[in-house]
């Protein structure tokens, strides 16, 4: 694995990292032959800061066979496919190498010892793309009355200590790469083409995965909208 040593990750077991210096102008593609010598099964890089980088790994994965992982900060699958060219990658080269794309974010699951119920509104379901009639019930964390209600607010719920949730899960976009996304890679590499090629692949958004977890009563429209801004 190639990191720069200034965003160094945790150590994981088995993973053996190669540090650079980028501040120092070292880059990665520096390293890769001679770490290349050595045959490893699995090549990654984080936030690779160049094109050569990423073309070597590309070579490696169409001709002798390597799994190869790069990472890429994006809001959205298709977005990460661009950001890798933006780094002036041979699109056919990229094209052919690349094989899935998963984006992720954590969410909070509500806590199911305190959590409210409430009948939403017809207008939200519709906003958020919810049959009419399909959900009777949301949830949302527990909300103590206001400084001008005359209820009494409950005391903290010993589940989740009073914050409304209680761990967390994983929003999960996965893109399997097709031949239709990598003819828009090549010919066509804009956001709305590969926005409609991801669709057609069967790609469900970060949006999509979340209101399924809204609908099943696990998360709460705040905390999806909170996760979906950042």
């Amino acid at each position: 694995c190639l990191m720069d040593k200034a965003k160094m990750e945790p150590d994981v077991e088995n993973v053996h990292v190669h540090e650079y210096d980028l501040e120092a102008g070292q880059t990665p593609d520096q390293l890769l032959p001679q770490i290349l010598l050595k045959q490893p099964e699995v090549l990654a890089a984080t936030e690779p800061p160049n094109g050569e980088t990423v073309r070597i790994l590309c070579k490696q994965v169409t001709e002798d066979q390597q799994l190869g992982f790069i990472s890429v900060r994006s809001k959205e699958a298709v977005e990460a496919l661009l950001r890798v060219l933006l780094l002036k990658v041979p699109p056919a080269d990229f094209a052919k190498a690349v094989t899935c794309v998963v984006n992720m974010r954590l969410i909070r699951k509500l806590c199911d010892e305190c959590k409210v119920g409430y009948e939403p509104a017809p207008q939200d379901l519709q906003r958020l793309g919810i049959p009419p009639g399909r959900v009777q019930v949301l949830y949302t964390e527990y909300q103590p009355p206001g400084p001008d209600s005359d209820e009494k607010p409950a005391p903290p719920c010993e589940a989740c200590g009073g914050i409304g949730y209680r761990g967390r899960t994983g929003l999960f976009e996965v893109l399997v790469v097709n031949d239709a996304v990598r003819q828009a890679l090549v010919k066509q590499p804009k956001l709305e083409v590969l926005r409609q090629a991801a669709k057609q692949a069967g790609c469900r958004t970060l949006q999509e995965e979340g209101i399924l977890l809204l609908a099943q009563g696990r998360t709460s429209l705040n905390e999806l909208r909170r996760v979906l801004r950042g």
